[in-house]
């Protein structure tokens, strides 16, 4: 069925698919080409040898018999390849010597060919039809296709596998039988009945490859029900008790119990058929026999070499009359377990590697998913020892992982496991030659200078710099000296300036390292080497610099006494007496609540040097205690000179309030209403609002508030608590509001007499109000008429159409897209 929708939704949709898919309805047609003439089987057992095939006609349009015959159309889709005689190598329908020929090629599942046989079964019953077939070469390969009788009894007359007739063959592996099944009740009294002969590509086999195989068939029977109903044959399989089986390449699994149970006369033997492992039997009663019997239950064993495969079925059947059992009910599990787990290692050649580095990755692979272990041996016959932490499928050679420098042989053993066994293999060995490495003396140095130390006080040390020294294959001492000037050391020893003698042990001197400082003697700059030498190496050094200069110490200052005092500022200042050999690059005063003020954001910046300045403090809070101390920063740190303390002027406050204002709310809307402002004594009013509780939070006094009439952006009161008004008006409008959202607001009248921190705020019974935003109106969002003109498609009007995993524009039609209303349509709403 084919699917379209809208981008956007609209009530017009049921109207749309109904109309679309009366645009898309699709008939199928079992039309032929040709004039058919089924064979009616009231007069008789109809029965067909194909010794005239040859003068058949394509698409079966000409010759003796082929008129019962007709071209296979697709349902739905398949068979897809229904050509009939057009050629004798492509799939399809093909001529055989007396026979009728069918092939599928391709991929699994793809270009199944068919063809169908057109009965009439007016006034008589269905009886059986039978058939001879044999597997037909086709050039090279073993893939495998599936051979089957399908009959039109399906809903709508679609055809549907008649049980009992899948024979799946294989390429260029001959195999051939006899097949007699019942015909479906269906076609009693039918007189368009069709049997379709049908074959189709399908997975399986060992590693198949090449092409798929043709199947013949000949000395076609089908026969009408005797007036006398034929006695029944039926067979039932029971359930196995063992469900799970292991074989070998070698060895069948042990014997197991297949109940049954029959119905009828049989006069042939009872078998036991084993089907493939996707669970389909092949439709002769020969074919994958793995036990007999003539009362149930009957022995049965899983042959070797059977793959392995967890969706094996077993049935029995007898074939006098031929009675296909139904299956045991439950999928069988089939496990062959290897033999043998071949290994091989490449390359093959002879390795060589050095006893510190890695040489060539060898490579181990196997037919059967296995785990891996490389081992190593003196000589090739072993006893082989396991490489640490060797446990893929691949080994990069490590001279690490063999004693000593010698001739090795590596293998690699390889196990792989099954539900039923294990099996372990070991390559050839690999020779491994593992070579000493040559012993050159090497000297190492880790730098050739160190970064300057800079500017250094005499009398003072540099922070430390390093550098690390090491050797191999040594024969004398590792010697570091340094120049006038500088020090060194190692781990955490002293600083000293005489040399460091390190000594090799065997020949090897591990990574040190050396640590430098600069100790300067006099005001100048020093550069000089840190030689590092070792008897028959060339020496290396390490290039060191810095320049010795003056002592510095912090500036000396002192605090001036403070004046001019209001309630938010005050006059200090100080002076510097001295720079302490440093620049003075920022002077000024911090000041703070709390005893002992240092450099931060209250401060004031007045200039640089040595000398007396003057500070103004702004900023402050009336009658509050304040300490303050001069400051001055030069190269070396920030000085203070002493703390003052000092208090500032109170304001007093003004007179309170005696009767609290009120307040209303007009103009709501879903974002914002008006608050209208009345009543109290006070000469102003701050309005306090507070989103889906009451106000929980009162003003200050000597506190100045911030007011902003869009919510939540003025000062906060507590927490959530918002200042949306502080003045003198009688309304003001509050925005930024949700809507259908509860606010609630509280109104406090004050008096300040214009003056910041003399606000006194009333406090007590404050007037309050509730009010709740207006909802979001409802609006139409979309009319969709499809007044379009005819043959215009929706896709140009912001619809889109879809089938399947494509896309396919729909158009509209003459008369629109309408359905008409019935009972159903008005109580039953559109699916979507």
């Amino acid at each position: 069925m084919t699917i379209f929708y809208s981008s956007v939704s609209n009530v017009k949709k049921w109207s749309a698919a109904l109309a679309f898919l009366l645009l898309m309805g699709v008939q199928l047609s079992w039309a032929q080409t040709t004039a058919l003439t089924p064979y009616p089987l009231r007069e008789g057992t109809y029965q067909e040898a194909f010794t005239a095939i040859a003068t058949w006609g394509s698409n079966f349009s000409t010759g003796t018999g082929a008129n019962r015959f007709g071209v296979a159309y697709p349902d739905p889709v398949y068979p897809n390849t229904n050509t009939v005689f057009s050629t004798g190598s492509t799939g399809g329908v093909q001529k055989g010597t007396a026979a009728i020929v069918l092939l599928s090629t391709g991929s699994d599942g793809e270009k199944p060919a068919a063809f169908d046989l057109h009965l009439d079964f007016s006034g008589t019953a269905a009886g059986t039809i039978s058939l001879d077939w044999a597997e037909v070469n086709n050039s090279t390969g073993n893939r495998q296709s599936t051979f089957k009788l399908q009959t039109n009894t399906g809903p709508n007359g679609l055809f549907i596998d008649l049980p009992q007739t899948a024979t799946v063959l294989t390429n260029n592996q001959a195999a051939s039988g006899k097949l007699t099944v019942a015909l479906p009740a269906a076609f009693n009294n039918n007189a368009q009945a069709k049997v379709r002969f049908y074959m189709s590509a399908s997975a399986g086999g060992i590693a198949p490859s090449g092409s798929r195989p043709k199947i013949s068939i000949d000395n076609l029977q089908v026969t009408a029900a005797t007036s006398e109903s034929p006695a029944t044959t039926t067979i039932t399989t029971g359930a196995v008790a063992t469900t799970s089986f292991c074989v070998t390449t070698t060895a069948g699994s042990p014997e197991f119990a297949v109940p049954y149970t029959g119905s009828g006369s049989f006069t042939g033997t009872y078998k036991v058929q084993l089907s493939d492992a996707a669970g389909v039997f092949t439709a002769t009663t020969t074919t994958n026999i793995i036990g007999t019997g003539s009362s149930s239950p009957i022995t049965a064993v899983i042959p070797a070499g059977t793959a392995s495969g967890s969706k094996y079925r077993v049935r029995v059947l007898n074939d006098a009359p031929a009675t296909y059992g139904t299956d045991n009910g439950t999928d069988l599990t089939v496990s062959l377990a290897a033999a043998t787990n071949t290994v091989t290692v490449s390359p093959t050649l002879a390795q060589t590697v050095p006893t510190t580095g890695t040489g060539a990755t060898l490579q181990a692979s196997t037919a059967a998913t296995s785990t891996f272990t490389w081992k190593y041996a003196t000589s090739p016959t072993g006893p082989y020892a396991a490489i640490a932490g060797a446990t893929t499928n691949s080994y990069q050679l490590q001279g690490s992982d063999f004693p000593t420098a010698g001739t090795y042989y590596v293998v690699a053993e390889a196990t792989t496991t099954s539900a039923c066994a294990s099996a372990t293999g070991v390559s050839e060995p690999i020779t491994v030659t593992v070579s000493a490495p040559i012993s050159v003396p090497a000297l190492t140095v880790s730098a050739t200078s160190l970064p300057s130390f800079g500017n250094i006080a005499l009398g003072e040390g540099a922070p430390l710099k390093s550098f690390t020294v090491g050797g191999t294959n040594l024969s004398d001492n590792i010697t570091i000296t340094p120049p006038t000037g500088f020090e060194i050391r190692t781990g955490n020893t002293p600083f000293a300036c005489c040399a460091i003698v390190l000594q090799p042990v065997n020949g090897e001197v591990p990574t040190t390292v050396i640590d430098v400082r600069f100790t300067p003697t006099a005001v100048q700059a020093s550069e000089a080497t840190i030689p590092v030498t070792s008897t028959g190496l060339p020496a290396a050094a390490v290039a060191v610099s810095g320049t010795g200069v003056e002592p510095m110490y912090p500036a000396s200052l002192s605090t001036t006494t403070l004046s001019g005092l209001t309630p938010t500022t005050a006059t200090t200042g100080g002076t510097v007496d001295t720079d302490g050999g440093s620049a003075v690059t920022a002077r000024g005063v911090v000041w703070s609540r709390t005893a002992n003020p240092l450099l931060g954001t209250t401060k004031t910046s007045d200039g640089t040097g040595t000398g007396t300045f003057a500070s103004t403090i702004t900023g402050l809070l009336p009658g509050t205690t304040y300490y303050v101390r001069a400051y001055a920063t030069n190269a070396t740190s920030t000085a203070y000179g002493e703390e003052l303390s000092f208090t500032t002027v109170e304001v007093p406050l003004a007179t309170q309030p005696t009767s609290p204002a009120s307040l209303t709310a007009t103009q709501v809307t879903g974002t914002s209403l008006q608050l209208n402002l009345t009543g109290g004594d006070g000469a102003k009013r701050l309005v306090v609002a507070r989103l889906g509780s009451a106000v929980d939070a009162e003003p200050v006094n000597a506190t100045t508030y911030l007011a902003d009439a869009a919510f939540g952006k003025g000062s906060v009161l507590g927490k959530g608590n918002y200042v949306v008004y502080n003045g003198t008006g009688d309304t003001l409008t509050v925005t930024n509001l949700r809507p259908n959202t509860p606010y609630y607001f509280t109104v406090f009248a004050f008096n300040d007499n214009n003056t910041p921190y003399a606000e006194n705020y009333l406090t007590t019974t404050p007037g309050t109000l509730t009010q709740t935003t207006t909802p979001v109106p409802t609006a139409l969002l979309l009319e969709e008429n499809f007044d379009y003109a005819a043959g215009s498609l929706l896709t140009a009007t912001n619809w889109t159409a879809h089938s399947g995993a494509g896309t396919k524009p729909v158009a509209v039609t003459a008369t629109g897209l309408s359905y008409p209303a019935t009972a159903q349509t008005a109580a039953t709403p559109p699916p979507w």
